[in-house]
């Protein structure tokens, strides 16, 4: 439903025909780049402004327990709940129960001990009675395998509180508790299988694997706003400190340079969250450094946010390429007026004198614009405030090819481009 939501929100239409394969017919590599160009525009299309990609965390099935024997211990199942809850509720539970009675661990997956006890008895608490086939059956599950012994430490951690034949609690009406109460809104959510429980989000986790999928379909030029989109949430969501206080003491881990399941707020490092953030914020940035246009959009540039961007804008008239050049005519003593990257190039290869079709002079006007690639990049993203070394020594190791290169570093007449 969510979905549905952005792309009427982006009023996205899908602009690759759709792709069919007959019976017998062989799959043709224009019908198979064409389904996964329309797979990748619609994934594209589905993200949030912020760059992240908006969903739930649907595999893991027993989250639900936990929250329903929280509330049946305090015994505010009812004033949490509406009947329409509880009803919402057994639906996802259902829906999701495999043809042997049992649930697993995630979506998709075999019956397990831990998921079929927990969701056995999720439904016991939403007044479900034990003769109900779809009990019956998950019960003659758990007994075929031993029985709820055999369930993981961790179910068993949840299984003794409803156990417990005596409640110490302190002033279940106070604030503290009320505050709580008006909290579990925030974890339910309604989809078309039913009523669930979230954790918390997996914002980086989901952000980092769809940047994946992004990029292996190597359509960049394509989709280059939801690359550069994605690559920027990735890097707010880094969490930039350590917990506070006396962490080590409290048995937390240093979380300062990684990245979470969720987002930087959450604070709990993940290694292999941080793995998969990282080689995206390299792949980018070597993306964005090795190609000008590979990974922009043609109505946006990295630097100055600036519409209508095209590769003039890129290597001429984009803030920080401009600054570059005027530093480049200061150093070689060349004023550069060109409106545009061809013109320009025809100017550049003209110093030398010689024919533009001379490749020395080809050489030349390529190791310029090279130069202020270079140098724009460096400044977008290490945030240096210059280079290292001047511009003509940058690069003067391109001009090798004839004593040409000296006349052209070292002339004393200083031409106007126009």
């Amino acid at each position: 439903m969510i979905w549905v939501q952005f792309l009427t929100e982006k009023k996205f239409k899908q602009s690759i025909p759709q792709v069919k394969v007959e019976d017998g017919e062989e799959i043709s590599y224009e019908k198979a780049s064409n389904a996964m160009r329309r797979g990748a525009h619609f994934l594209a299309a589905i993200q949030t402004s912020d760059g992240h990609w908006p969903s739930e965390t649907s595999g893991p099935l027993f989250y639900i327990c936990p929250m329903l024997i929280c509330m049946y211990i305090m015994g505010c199942m009812d004033k949490v709940f509406s009947p329409e809850h509880k009803k919402e509720m057994l639906r996802y539970i259902y829906n999701h129960q495999n043809e042997d009675g049992g649930w697993a661990l995630h979506i998709g997956s075999h019956s397990s001990m831990f998921c079929t006890t927990l969701n056995y008895i999720s439904l016991r608490l939403l007044g479900e009675e034990p003769d109900y086939e779809p009990l019956v059956i998950a019960k003659n599950w758990i007994r075929q395998r031993g029985g709820v012994t055999y369930i993981p430490s961790w179910g068993k951690t949840w299984l003794s509180p409803v156990c417990m034949l005596a409640c110490w609690v302190e002033d279940p009406n106070s604030e503290y508790v009320k505050k709580h109460f008006a909290r579990i809104a925030d974890y339910l959510w309604m989809a078309e299988d039913g009523m669930k429980v979230q954790s918390f989000g997996s914002q980086s986790w989901d952000a980092a694997l769809a940047m994946d999928a992004l990029l292996s379909c190597n359509i960049t030029h394509e989709i280059g706003a939801a690359l550069n989109n994605g690559h920027q949430y990735i890097k707010n969501a880094q969490v930039r400190d350590n917990p506070s206080g006396d962490y080590k003491s409290m048995f937390r881990y240093m979380s300062k340079g990684s990245w979470t399941f969720s987002d930087c707020d959450h604070g709990w490092q993940v290694s292999d969250c941080t793995a998969e953030s990282l080689k995206k914020l390299n792949t980018m940035d070597n993306i964005q450094k090795r190609n000008p246009n590979m990974c922009l959009s043609p109505n946006w540039c990295i630097s100055c946010r600036s519409s209508n961007e095209d590769m003039n804008h890129l290597f001429i008239h984009c803030p920080k390429a401009h600054k570059l050049w005027q530093q480049w005519s200061t150093e070689m003593g060349i004023l550069v007026t060109n409106p545009n990257v061809k013109d320009l190039c025809l100017s550049l290869c003209r110093l030398t004198g010689s024919s533009a079709k001379n490749i020395i002079s080809f050489n030349a006007a390529i190791a310029a614009l090279w130069t202020i690639w270079v140098g724009r990049n460096k400044l977008i993203l290490t945030e240096k405030n210059s280079t290292n070394g001047t511009h003509g020594k940058i690069f003067a190791p391109s001009l090798e090819a004839g004593p040409q290169k000296a006349k052209f570093l070292k002339t004393t007449v200083k031409p106007q481009l126009h």
